[in-house]
């Protein structure tokens, strides 16, 4: 019987005519001894409820050239619509991006919020010593009345190993001058949110300089008093130094402030360190 497919055999995805050869039951024993030949695929009976894809590759059995058919199941079953794949819900980082934009504003703002509270302490602190509103400063004894702003609190230095030094800064006018106007500059810069990262510079060597000036360690002071230290270590300055860091890194001068236009002032971006 002689096997005449009346359909182009495709190879690789391009038609090409088909070989034609004898078939032979007898190709579905063990005895068969292919030859490399091309390989093509027939369509099987149009009568049949499902079409079966055919491999016929020849074969040589004693002389005789057969066409050698196997049968191959598609494995890749099932199908997609096209209309569920644009509805897709979005990716997990997708989602996540969206979710954390409104976790990111509002971070902004609680810094910024503290950053307006920190710069109105160190203002507070330049207008009472300036102009004696009578709470940390007793009236007719502010700065503008000529007394001395830092006589009163590096005078009364009493422990540490700075005392006698400070004794010597209290009252001279260098030491006034740089006081207040390190308690002005601050206080503007971290409430209009501009120079965040001198601002933090700035303010941590002036917590510093009182830290050491009140000494928490000390549990008594030179005249043997008690120094009533509620902590020996973490006192507000150094609190507040910290909290000036913070704001500087996290560029809260940004949101509810300057820092966006001071950043694009020409002489600022070429020195990063006033920004």
């Amino acid at each position: 019987m002689t096997l005449r497919p009346e359909w182009p055999l495709v190879a690789g995805g391009a038609e090409r005519p088909a070989n034609q050869g004898t078939f032979s039951p007898e190709l579905r024993t063990n005895g068969i001894q292919r030859a490399p030949a091309a390989s093509g695929r027939v369509r099987g009976d149009r009568n049949r409820e499902r079409s079966a894809v055919y491999d016929v590759e020849p074969a040589h059995i004693e002389g005789i050239t057969a066409m050698a058919v196997h049968q191959h199941r598609n494995l890749k079953g099932g199908f997609r619509l096209p209309s569920l794949q644009s509805k897709r819900t979005p990716r997990a980082p997708e989602a996540a991006v969206v979710a954390a934009a409104p976790a990111r504003s509002v971070q902004a703002y609680v810094f910024a919020t503290a950053r307006v509270l920190m710069g109105f302490v160190f203002l507070w602190a330049f207008l009472d010593k300036t102009f004696g509103f009578g709470y940390a400063t007793q009236r007719g004894k502010g700065w503008i009345d000529g007394a001395s702003p830092t006589k009163g609190f590096l005078g009364h230095v009493a422990a540490g190993p700075m005392e006698s030094t400070f004794h010597s800064w209290a009252g001279a006018t260098w030491a006034d001058w740089l006081f207040m106007l390190g308690l002005l500059g601050i206080g503007l810069a971290l409430t209009a949110g501009v120079a965040m990262r001198l601002t933090a510079l700035a303010g941590t060597a002036m917590m510093a300089l009182m830290w050491m000036a009140e000494w928490p360690p000390a549990r008594h002071l030179s005249n043997g008093a008690q120094s009533l230290s509620a902590n020996p270590f973490a006192d507000y300055h150094l609190v507040y130094a910290v909290l000036i860091i913070a704001l500087a890194v996290v560029s809260a001068g940004d949101a509810l402030g300057l820092g966006r236009l001071w950043s694009r002032v020409p002489f600022v971006s070429d020195h990063w360190w006033l920004r």
